[in-house]
């Protein structure tokens, strides 16, 4: 079985009037009114140190937070509205917090970041992924593309596919989850070029209520997003490596390429002489969306994971509706007989196109002593240990 779908990035006129709630954030994603050259707003340093404490139960001192979005883009000083659970909790209060200041720091409202200024004080150290092959950490991106698409997949087939009960998977709808297929072009990374394949389980967010549909708005339109890794094919070894053995990254050496034709770019997801899956997309026209930052949730040591992955997406579109992706499955294979099980149907809710996009992949964030083991070893302070092998499905 073979499936087709269509997503296409839908216009929207060159002023748009404020809209207020929800409705601005939105607004704000699928065609953010970008003017450079304003002073970005940086973060509170005790905020971002926070995330740090997302799921350890680390506060900081109670204060009273909200989200009212329509006195945020008219720029009204600070946030008077409570949330919904009043003051922070221990649990996600960090996150909470560290989520507002990024909002603040990041968003479109003439404080895009410029190209040369997105990588500005992040300090890196150098590892040896595999031996003679020179690495940092965190790693940067400095050019790559993407394209992806968002389908509607069975809430409880998804759920199978999370190994641990902490992880939930978001609902568009009852019963209706999201599987992620993103394909990826790094063009200049610090463990040079490579090519990635992504499936991926939108999960909730644990900054807000997992009520079908609200979890996943709330992150649309703070541009905070959680995902839950399911395969992760790569073309190189150091990538495989440094996934694997760091993050328990979901990857295997796989084909894949990337085809521009005319107004059409397609990536071509291929093992051992299968083809797995192809995914193309138009090339629309698209503008500066900012910074975008997704929480990766993974499994490692029989424990949850997680990694921060933060984009600077400087040109990009996201369509609404199947008008512009097209997907086509070999269901011959084990990954596309997966894929085409968890889907409802290959009807694309959701496509993107970024033609530039940088990015800065951090963490991982819960360091087991095993863990800390192999990082020392990447930096070269003590010997190197054996990595776990892993061999994706056949």
């Amino acid at each position: 079985m073979q499936g087709a779908l269509a997503v296409g990035h839908r216009s929207q006129p060159e002023h748009l009037p404020p809209a207020p709630g929800v409705l601005a954030g939105v607004q704000d994603l699928l065609h953010p009114a970008c003017v450079r050259g304003g002073e970005r707003g940086d973060a509170d340093p005790r905020r971002v140190r926070a995330h740090r404490g997302r799921f350890r139960g680390e506060a900081l001192p109670g204060r009273q937070v909200g989200d009212d979005w329509g006195r945020q883009q008219r720029g009204a000083p600070g946030v008077r509205r409570k949330s919904a659970g009043g003051r922070i909790s221990q649990e996600n209060g960090g996150l909470l917090l560290a989520r507002l200041a990024y909002r603040e720091a990041g968003r479109c409202n003439g404080r895009c970041r410029e190209v040369n200024d997105f990588f500005t004080d992040i300090e890196q150290i150098d590892v040896e992924f595999i031996p003679g092959v020179k690495g940092k950490l965190p790693l940067f991106y400095r050019e790559a593309r993407a394209l992806g698409a968002l389908l509607p997949a069975n809430i409880m087939k998804l759920r199978r596919l999370l190994p641990d009960p902490r992880f939930k998977a978001a609902q568009i709808m009852p019963g209706v989850g999201g599987l992620l297929l993103g394909a990826f072009e790094y063009r200049d990374t610090d463990i040079g070029p490579y090519n990635e394949f992504a499936v991926a389980v939108l999960t909730n967010s644990p900054l807000y209520a997992g009520f079908p549909g609200y979890n996943l708005l709330r992150q649309a339109v703070d541009r905070f997003f959680s995902a839950f890794v399911v395969r992760l094919p790569v073309t190189t070894e150091v990538a495989l490596k440094a996934g694997v053995d760091n993050y328990n990254f979901p990857k295997f050496i796989a084909d894949i390429e990337f085809t521009d034709s005319g107004d059409t770019l397609e990536c071509a997801l291929g093992r051992d002489g299968e083809r797995i899956l192809s995914i193309s997309c138009a090339k629309a026209s698209g503008r500066n969306l900012g910074e975008m930052l997704l929480v990766a949730d993974l499994y490692q040591y029989r424990k949850p994971q997680f990694a921060e992955i933060k984009a600077n997406v400087i040109e990009g579109a996201i369509g609404i509706g199947p008008r512009s992706v097209s997907l086509h499955i070999n269901t011959a294979s084990a990954i596309g007989r997966e894929i085409s099980q968890a889907i409802i149907a290959p009807i694309a809710l959701a496509g993107l196109y970024f033609p530039r996009v940088q990015a800065v992949l951090y963490g991982p964030e819960s360091y087991s002593m095993p863990l800390l083991g192999r990082a020392l070893a990447a930096a070269g302070l003590v010997s190197r240990q054996p990595g776990p092998s892993r061999e994706g499905p056949a």
